[in-house]
Formats: structure tokens, sequence, C-alpha cells
């Protein structure tokens, strides 16, 4: 699998390449490949955020100190001496071994919404989605699954 999905980012790179050196690239094809390449997005801006005592922060330095301040303060422990409350076990049974197989894997990765952000391996969910519909592996040059 993941053979198959450097495959697709190569092949979605060459793509690219190949639509900015084709004839009649103007702003129009320019700036739909750039938007394709950067994905969707709504807002790419913090609008100005209100402190507690009403002052507003607006540049991004005082957004930032704002956030991180909050953040910090949701996530203090009151008693950092004192250990976890233990929780009472919620049901009876208990998961020992999770299977995946490679056709669940396909079907999330066909259902999977490509107007979302890049999860942490900055890794396009256009290209997962892509990985999914590859039935080939580009390694074999036959027509077998890839292995994950």
């Amino acid at each position: 699998m993941v053979a198959t999905c450097k495959w697709a980012m190569n092949r979605s790179e060459e793509d690219l390449k190949k639509k900015l050196r084709g004839p009649g690239v103007g702003n129009k094809t320019w700036w739909s490949l750039v938007k394709e390449k950067q994905g969707t997005s709504c807002q790419d801006v913090i609008p100005p955020l209100t402190r507690q005592d009403g002052t507003v922060a607006t540049s991004s330095k005082e957004k930032a100190q704002l956030l991180a301040t909050l953040f910090a303060e949701k996530m203090r422990v009151e008693h950092p001496h004192l250990p976890p409350t233990s929780l009472a076990q919620q049901c009876e049974e208990i998961v020992i071994e999770v299977k995946v197989t490679q056709m669940q894997v396909e079907r999330l990765l066909r259902e999977l919404n490509i107007k979302k952000a890049t999860g942490p391996d900055d890794v396009s969910p256009q290209i997962l989605k892509r990985c999914a519909s590859s039935h080939q592996n580009p390694g074999s040059g036959g027509g077998s699954r890839a292995q994950i």
C-alpha cells in the first residue's frame, strides 16, 4: 500500500507538471492548479479574538499568545500531586485483537472527504483517495493487489 501511495503521489506530481507545461496555461489555469495543489479552504486567517477583559487581539502574535494562554489554563491540573481518578469499567468485554483487512482500508480511503486538511504526515486526502482507486501495484507491472 505504501508503494502504491508513493506511486500515486509521483503520478500526481507528474500530471501537475504536464498541465503547467501544456498549451494555454493562463492565469485561470494557473490558479486552478494552485488551488488544486493546496486543497480547498474556507478561511485562511484567524479573525480578531476578544480577550476576557474586552480588548481585542488582532496581530498574529497577540492571537497566538491569547490562544496559548487559554489552552494552558484549560489544561492546568488543580492538584497535580494527586493520582488520577480511576474510572469504573463501562463494559464487560475487552478487545484483545483488532483485525483490519485491506478491503476495509480501501473502503475508508474511497469514502475519504477530500475537502479535509492534511494530517500530521502531510499527505493530501486527494492523494489518499487516489491510492484507494488504484488497483495495480506499480512495482509489479501486473494486476496484483498492493501489499500492506
